[in-house]
């Protein structure tokens, strides 16, 4: 049977992942403003553009492993519950197969 806690738990590492890369948006877009406030140039509007495009990438890959966290799971539970239904169809047919032959 799959493991639904060894799933979560992998599951939660892409989470924690979101979560850092989070942080570490974050602490970009603070140095992007410290500088944008403290200098004034085309470079430093250039510079401000790729940061922007860096920082929108991150946030779909935070937004991604979130989802990807949250199938996981959702995945590992449905497959669990299948395979428990399996177990309680094959032990029904062999209870009946052995009412069957007692009866014989």
């Amino acid at each position: 049977m799959i493991n639904v806690s060894a799933a979560s738990s992998e599951a939660n590492k892409l989470t924690n992942n979101s979560n850092t890369l989070s942080s570490i948006k974050g602490n970009l877009d603070n140095i992007r403003n410290g500088i944008d406030a403290d200098w004034k140039s085309f470079e430093i509007m250039s510079l401000n553009l790729d940061v922007d495009k860096i920082t929108e990438a991150m946030s779909k890959l935070m937004n991604e492993l979130q989802t990807l966290s949250s199938d996981i799971v959702t995945t590992a539970e449905e497959i669990r519950r299948e395979e428990e239904e399996e177990e309680r169809r094959r032990e029904a047919a062999a209870k009946a197969a052995a009412a069957k032959a007692k009866s014989n």
